[in-house]
């Protein structure tokens, strides 16, 4: 992931609750002002950083 920041974020909605949502692996490529998705899981299922790492890698 030349020039690009991965991030990992949190993403809730009305009434899912603190534990419910996305957790989101993003790509944000700021020179060029682009955002990716690079991964989503369901925030219950907490992803360790080999799948965080692995996402960002196939993107």
């Amino acid at each position: 992931m030349p020039n690009a920041k991965g991030l990992k974020v949190r993403f809730g909605y009305p009434g899912c609750g603190k534990s419910g949502g996305l957790r989101l692996a993003v790509l944000a490529y700021c020179s060029d002002h682009l955002v990716k998705i690079a991964g989503a899981w369901i925030r219950r299922e907490d992803p360790d950083d080999d799948d965080l790492d692995d996402a960002f890698r196939s993107s």
